[in-house]
């Protein structure tokens, strides 16, 4: 197999308008929030955003720009791609799923990588699951509340309409993610398309934000049709979904 050259240029995040938390911003004004700290995303049309009754955002931890152009370019994904946008610094998984659950860059919300050391207990932590690295313990068996760790408001606890987060089974209550979610209705989930779907009104608007983390193999298909990507979307989030 032949792989790609490593870059010899660093991409840097685009704060300014062409990053995740820029894309979060646009969701914001989106659904009605005034004010956001960040400027919209520039490849969205806000206004056109502002007129869906719903909205859905997936996030398939590892799939890039890159491997989805060359990967599978027959794909639904690939066929209604826009444009690429930049990470945040660092761009792991636990920094920017935290950016994308509250819309703040890692300067703000302080989550830097999977594992951090933690000063109040003298330990390096695992973020995500929130236990002790050596011994997969509770952090907050040892007294560290998530309140202290994560003291950020929560993305879905700043738009003002009923939202979803629909996760892994094993880690929809963890601490964290029940943090980061807020108000939200949380939804576990192992496949993509066997979400069970949430009771709410049929006229009640809504957005939904779901997560998942393995890497993606070269081998995985993707959705190659919309009306799967509608079908997860109506079990998630209820009647006439809009993708």
């Amino acid at each position: 197999m032949n792989y790609p050259a490593f870059p010899t240029t660093l991409t840097l995040p685009d704060y300014a308008g062409g990053s995740i938390v820029n894309l979060m911003a646009s969701i914001a004004s989106a659904l009605g929030v005034a004010h956001w700290p960040y400027a919209p995303l520039r490849l969205l049309d806000v206004v056109r955003l502002g007129r869906r009754r719903n909205i859905l955002l997936l996030v398939v931890d590892g799939l890039g720009y890159r491997y989805l152009c060359d990967a599978h370019p027959r794909s639904t994904l690939r066929q209604y791609l826009q444009g690429s946008m930049t990470s945040v610094f660092p761009s792991t998984t636990a920094t920017a799923i935290t950016a994308l659950m509250t819309g703040l860059a890692p300067r703000q919300h302080g989550l830097t990588g999977w594992h951090i050391y933690f000063e109040e207990i003298g330990a390096v932590g695992a973020v995500l699951p929130f236990r002790l690295r050596a011994t997969d313990e509770r952090l907050a068996q040892f007294g560290l509340q998530p309140a202290t760790v994560f003291p950020y408001p929560s993305f879905f606890d700043r738009v003002p309409v009923q939202t979803f987060v629909v996760s892994p089974a094993s880690i929809v209550h963890s601490e964290f993610n029940t943090a980061h979610s807020g108000r939200a209705q949380r939804t576990a989930t192992d496949r993509w398309s066997s979400s069970s779907k949430p009771s709410s009104s049929p006229c009640a608007r809504r957005a939904s934000a779901s997560w998942s983390t393995p890497t993606i193999p070269s081998s995985t298909p993707l959705p190659t049709n919309m009306a799967s990507v509608r079908a997860t979307a109506r079990r998630c989030c209820g009647a006439s979904m809009t993708v």
